[in-house]
């Protein structure tokens, strides 16, 4: 049969063998020594020698001798997922969370003139109060979080005071109040004067910036820490004797 055209359709009987109703099977026109025709594989018969692979040939339609099988396909190999990228290291958020819990020197406050040097230990309403905290320094730390080598640094940026009277007040710097200053002179940066006697509590509040470095990068966070100071106002009235 070699050199002969044939013609099988899929889902058709017509020609010997028939074909099979699969719609995988189709339509073949050409020469029966195109690679699509199987040759028997009694020896009595012509060979193919490039035959086309079928696992069917038993149902695949048949010219003569010939048989007809599935173009030839290489199925593809099974889709490899992607490897999900490394996660990056998430350095600011584990370095700023090691800033955020650095442990900075609660404010030691003072108070001027000192309560503490009179016999009532109380100071007098309308006089003039100096406020100040111990200078704490720079505090300095190296943590190891996760695996990463973290640097912290912190210095205190601001105080505030609130005097539990319903007013607070922030100060930038403070001044330690002189020995034998004028009573009635006031702070230049960081006071108060209480209008009514009472016991206050002095709620001291510093806050610091504390820097980070780790990994080449660097941040900045901020962090609290607060201390009380009881204090008692009182009214002092002069009696004059003769």
């Amino acid at each position: 049969m070699s050199g002969d055209t044939v013609t099988v359709t899929a889902g058709t009987t017509s020609e010997v063998g028939g074909a099979p109703a699969d719609t995988d099977w189709t339509t073949h026109n050409g020469d029966i020594t195109d690679t699509n025709w199987q040759a028997p594989t009694d020896p009595t018969t012509p060979t193919r020698t490039t035959p086309c692979n079928t696992t069917d040939l038993a149902t695949a339609p048949r010219i003569g001798l010939w048989t007809l099988c599935r173009p030839t396909t290489t199925d593809p190999e099974p889709a490899t997922p992607d490897t999900p990228p490394e996660q990056a290291i998430p350095v600011n958020a584990i370095a700023a969370s090691a800033a955020a819990s650095l442990h900075v020197p609660p404010p030691t406050i003072h108070i001027g003139p000192n309560p503490a040097n009179n016999q009532w230990n109380a100071l007098a309403v309308g006089l003039p109060i100096w406020l100040w905290t111990t200078d704490p320094g720079e505090v300095n730390e190296q943590v190891s979080r996760e695996g990463i080598n973290i640097t912290l640094s912190a210095t205190l940026a601001t105080m505030s005071f609130d005097m539990s009277d319903g007013t607070t007040i922030t100060c930038q710097s403070m001044t330690p109040r002189p020995p034998r200053t004028d009573p009635m002179m006031k702070s230049p940066d960081c006071g108060y004067t209480y209008k009514r006697p009472g016991v206050y509590e002095i709620r001291a509040t510093g806050t610091w910036h504390v820097t980070w470095q780790a990994l080449g990068y660097s941040g900045q966070e901020q962090v609290a820490a607060t201390s009380n100071h009881p204090l008692d106002i009182r009214e002092f009235s002069t009696v004059v004797t003769a």
